[in-house]
């Protein structure tokens, strides 16, 4: 006569399912996020270093030597044409070493901005190289 009625609502078993495909799927998706994440500060890097790099080819042409240093803003004048470059240095400090055609500028990490590697690029030649092997001067 009386018809029980059934409760709106998820059995144990069905909750236990989800939390376990969605571990899966985390346990996935994670190491592909970091990865794309270093992917990104080292493409972060290696634009803010060619900038760097573009403005000091512009100061050897006018004074045939690069300016070493710390690179926060820099700028460079070359034929009524004004070159700049503004490092963001949340992750990476940028400093340029040696004035000569061996000079490079290196991204070193800022402590704590979650990145694992430093870079570093040859002015004269543009080649970059991972912390693993620094340039300490270039071909």
């Amino acid at each position: 006569m009386f018809r029980e009625r059934k409760k709106p609502g998820f059995t144990l078993i069905e909750l236990i399912i989800v939390i376990v495909i969605i571990g899966i799927l985390a346990a996935i998706a994670l190491p592909r996020y970091f990865a794309n994440l270093q992917n990104a500060r080292r493409a972060e890097a290696i634009a803010t270093m060619n900038a760097i790099r573009s403005v000091q080819t512009c100061l050897w042409a006018n004074n045939g030597v690069f300016t070493a240093g710390a690179m926060t803003n820099i700028t460079c004048t070359l034929e009524g044409n004004t070159i700049s470059a503004a490092p963001n240095t949340t992750r990476f400090t940028y400093a340029v070493t040696n004035t000569n055609d061996t000079a490079y500028v290196a991204a070193t990490l800022v402590a704590g901005a979650g990145s694992t590697s430093s870079y570093s690029m040859c002015l004269a030649s543009g080649r970059v190289t991972d912390a693993e092997a620094p340039t300490t001067a270039c071909p």
